[in-house]
């Protein structure tokens, strides 16, 4: 275990806080760690049929490429994370779902985050309501699971959440 002595460094915005710590470990050293405060948040496999899925194409700046994946997005403040799953589902894609349902949650980076990130099974899918999309989001695209299976294996998807939803999708009978 190890015991926080002085933050050293602090950085705020609106959905996360950042701090460097100086802690000392269990052997009496002292360390820095880099510590990220992070909301919750839920992504969707949005089952169109038993092997298609609904995924988003969009510009992910901290790794500065475009990636596809599940429609995704943080729980805001007095949100569950189901309510976050049906709003970012139906905000990214314009599809709304009758049955949604827990699957998993993990931390997608312990190390030095508290996010904790729950994904959702989306079936009965209804829609598209809405043409217009999140100003996040390029485009709707869809894809069976084992096209982007491959796709994870070609490198083409290297997002964690999403390799993970994928797993369970091929692995499992949601």
């Amino acid at each position: 275990m190890e015991h926080l002595r002085r933050t050293r460094s602090f950085f705020s915005t609106g959905s996360l806080s950042a701090y460097l710590d100086e802690v000392t470990t269990s052997s009496g050293r002292v360390k820095e760690r880099l510590r990220v405060d992070h909301p919750e948040a839920a992504a969707v496999l949005a089952f169109l049929d038993s092997r298609e899925i609904l995924m988003v194409r969009q510009f992910r700046y901290g790794a500065g490429l475009w990636t596809l994946e599940l429609p995704a997005g943080k729980v805001d403040r007095g949100e569950s994370p189901e309510e976050c799953a049906r709003r970012e589902l139906f905000e990214e894609t314009g599809y709304r779902a009758k049955t949604l349902e827990k699957v998993l949650e993990f931390h997608p980076a312990a190390a030095y985050s508290s996010e904790l990130l729950h994904i959702f099974s989306a079936s009965g899918l209804e829609g598209p309501f809405r043409e217009e999309i999140s100003d996040e989001i390029a485009r709707v695209e869809t894809r069976r699971v084992e096209e982007a299976l491959d796709m994870v294996f070609a490198r083409e998807i290297t997002d964690a959440k999403t390799i993970i939803g994928l797993f369970l999708a091929r692995d499992s009978a949601l």
